[in-house]
């Protein structure tokens, strides 16, 4: 068994990820420029055909209608029928690419986009994530019709008294209780876009798979993504505080510290908000590659992966051949 496959716990998994993303650096920031790019172009040109759409309607209706009304009743059904779908499949897109490098940089291949190859999978990671939403519906609806039930009871809370705590500590809890069952809800899918990507797997199909290879350690993986996604935060969070606190303390001592102090400490705290979109930058390809080390260490553990690996790795080319 080649050690480089062997099964990884908590810590490897992390160095991992960090050791693939290392290898395909330059790919995968070329790869997030693309798409951030295309996110920023779609958002302005989404932004420009909503303003017509609003304008458009209420001159329609020759002032029947008021804008914040046409927002109301148009933004919603434009949401749900136009921004959904589309930002489902620019996020199956996004994942496909940076996965797919993830691959090969861990298999120790030339790390190439197969562009050919992108239209068809990123259309299984959107079916995937269509699943994937179908599925999660049932949890809103469920929490939506609960906080509904329970409104009245904090309204009434709140307007007897008990001091206002009873009715914050029992939202605070609801909200808590809402958060933890969504993320135990969703580590269902912690490899399903792995699934459809490399296994050829479509709609219920990768998502039925991709909990299969989870199963039997649910709860670890899911110990393991709430660790992995704290400490992506703390470090994003860190940096970005930094900037933030230096920004603000030059706009509260602008007048005490003197003009030119103040504005090198505003330039700093400029300089800080572009850090602070490098740093997101920098980190947008870590979900997925982080997602894809989840995926191989599930199947060297259940499949047998890192066997066929070292199959793979030790066998002799096709083209010797062996003559007794």
């Amino acid at each position: 068994m080649l050690k480089e496959f062997a099964p990884m716990n908590a810590a490897e998994l992390f160095d991992r990820t960090i050791d693939v993303y290392k290898k395909s650096f330059g790919k995968q920031l070329a790869f997030a420029a693309i798409m951030g790019v295309i996110s920023f172009i779609g958002m302005m040109i989404f932004g420009f055909v909503l303003a017509f759409i609003i304008i458009f309607s209420t001159a329609t209706f020759l002032g029947a209608i008021a804008i914040d009304e046409a927002v109301l009743i148009i933004l919603p059904i434009i949401v749900v029928l136009v921004l959904s779908p589309l930002l489902l499949l620019w996020t199956a897109v996004s994942n496909s690419g940076h996965m797919i490098l993830a691959k090969q940089a861990f298999y120790g291949h030339y790390i190439k986009l197969p562009y050919a190859e992108m239209p068809k999978m990123a259309l299984r990671v959107f079916t995937a994530l269509l699943a994937q939403f179908l599925l999660i519906i049932p949890f809103i609806l469920v929490v939506g019709g609960l906080a509904v039930l329970l409104f009245p009871v904090w309204d009434m809370l709140f307007l007897v008294g008990y001091g206002n705590v009873l009715p914050v500590v029992s939202l605070v809890l609801f909200v808590l209780l809402t958060v933890v069952g969504f993320a135990v809800f969703t580590n269902i899918f912690a490899v399903t876009t792995a699934v459809a990507i490399f296994e050829d797997k479509y709609f219920f199909s990768a998502v039925s798979r991709a909990f299969g290879l989870i199963r039997d350690e649910f709860w670890r993986i899911l110990g393991i993504r709430i660790l992995w996604i704290a400490v992506i935060f703390t470090t994003v969070m860190s940096i970005q505080g930094v900037f933030a606190i230096v920004q603000q303390f030059s706009f509260f001592f602008a007048g005490s510290i003197g003009t030119t102090a103040a504005i090198l400490l505003a330039l700093f705290g400029f300089f800080g908000s572009i850090v602070s979109i490098a740093a997101n930058f920098l980190i947008m390809p870590l979900d997925g590659i982080f997602q894809t080390m989840i995926y191989f260490n599930q199947r060297i553990k259940k499949d047998g992966l890192d066997i066929e690996i070292a199959i793979e790795k030790t066998a002799l080319p096709k083209y010797v051949q062996v003559k007794l």
